[in-house]
């Protein structure tokens, strides 16, 4: 459901909420209240993120608030558990994580993206933590290129030995004359701890249009 709270303050909440009749027992997950006054919105309950180059979701909070035409400020702070409360499940202590986004950029040529991440995983005992920036630029209407660099570091607090790890991408789409080119390519060592650790991925692929209605491409993968 969705109201305005007062004439600046608007109001969406979502519950999804399970009962098992036999048991006498319930969950409660995917539930949240968003509150949002001009360019800010908050966010409590179960929280999800993107583009952090780590698997965020739990319950907690997060706020974000945009200036400009294509500025942005994330915060949150959550716990790994996807459920917000119940019965059904055991609550486990999931891992504690604290982040923060910065999107910057115009809407036309050029935009980026840098994040951090601070992760407190209490049944393993290790901090982790990983940062990750983006970048995409065109040069036209025919031409984009796209950067990425993460760094990550993990901690073991009991042994107090420590991984360190990196992670780079690049991607080219352009079309020339009747020629499309993209290439898609990423790496990142098996001590990232990314979401795209220990991978390394290369797609290249030239198409040619020769009509409205034929085309033919060669890809590798």
């Amino acid at each position: 459901t969705a109201f305005r709270m007062s004439e600046n303050l608007k109001s969406r909440f979502n519950i999804g909420a399970d009962y098992y009749f036999e048991d006498g027992l319930y969950n409660v997950y995917d539930t949240w209240l968003e509150l949002e006054r001009k360019n800010t919105v908050l966010r409590l309950g179960n929280v999800n993120s993107s583009d952090y180059d780590y698997p965020v979701f739990g319950r907690g909070g997060k706020v974000s608030t945009r200036f400009g035409n294509s500025n942005q400020i994330e915060v949150l702070a959550l716990e790994s558990n996807y459920n917000l409360y119940g019965t059904y499940f055991q609550q486990t202590e999931g891992s504690t994580m604290v982040g923060a986004k910065y999107a910057f950029g115009n809407a036309k040529s050029f935009n980026g993206k840098v994040s951090y991440i601070f992760d407190h995983d209490p049944r393993f005992n290790v901090d982790t933590q990983v940062a990750n920036a983006v970048t995409s630029l065109l040069i036209n209407e025919k031409h984009i290129i796209r950067t990425e660099v993460g760094v990550s570091n993990e901690k073991g607090l009991l042994n107090k030995d420590e991984n360190t790890g990196a992670s780079m991408g690049a991607n080219y789409e352009g079309k020339i004359g009747k020629w499309d080119i993209q290439s898609f390519n990423s790496f990142a060592t098996k001590s990232y701890a990314g979401i795209k650790r220990g991978s390394f991925f290369s797609n290249q692929r030239i198409g040619r249009q020769f009509s409205a209605a034929q085309r033919a491409f060669i890809q590798y993968q």
